[in-house]
């Protein structure tokens, strides 16, 4: 049987296990914690209460993007956003802590920007073509798909943007080692 994480949570008040219980005062946690933010803002002046409040905070919000699916630095950075909107203030910013170590060290890059990278220029579409005679990708309907052979090449991010017909985009981004792999292709 497969639950969603939200369907798991529901059950936590009806359940009679430890695991249960615990979920359980997670969501009553979180709930109470962001209620009292909302009902007595930060007192500026008491620092150690400042601290506790924002602790507070951040371990409820980092919990909720932990069960909303978000992992490693992006549930820290959106929970560090969300408690600065809750408090005024940034756990991140308060730590000194202005960058966080990215476990890939490459930086993404979208076929166009790989393309604008190139000597000559070579616009997206071209260069998801070299990724596809390359055997990188793959295309079904209007998603592109990585390639078992390329894993470890690129990573797929979900974003904001929309299908026409509304759908949520996954898009496909690649590591900075595969601008070589395509220009070396193309030359």
């Amino acid at each position: 049987m497969l639950w969603t994480e939200k369907g798991a949570a529901r059950h936590a008040k009806i359940l009679d296990t430890d695991t249960a219980w615990n979920v359980f005062e997670q969501l009553e946690d979180c709930y109470f914690a962001v209620k009292s933010f909302i009902e007595s803002p930060i007192n500026t002046t008491d620092k150690k209460s400042n601290v506790r409040e924002v602790s507070s905070a951040l371990k409820c919000c980092l919990s909720m993007a932990k069960m909303i699916g978000l992992e490693g630095n992006q549930a820290i950075l959106s929970a560090d956003r969300a408690v600065q909107k809750i408090t005024g203030e940034s756990p991140l910013q308060l730590l000194d802590a202005t960058h966080l170590h990215a476990p890939v060290q490459e930086q993404v890059f979208t076929p166009t920007q790989i393309g604008e990278m190139l000597e000559p220029k070579l616009s997206g579409q071209k260069v998801n073509k070299v990724l596809v005679d390359l055997g990188y990708q793959t295309k079904e309907g209007n998603i592109w798909l990585m390639t078992e052979k390329a894993h470890g090449f690129g990573e797929l991010f979900d974003t904001g943007k929309k299908h026409s017909d509304g759908v949520p985009v996954k898009q496909l981004k690649w590591y900075q080692s595969v601008v070589q792999l395509v220009e070396g292709f193309v030359e």
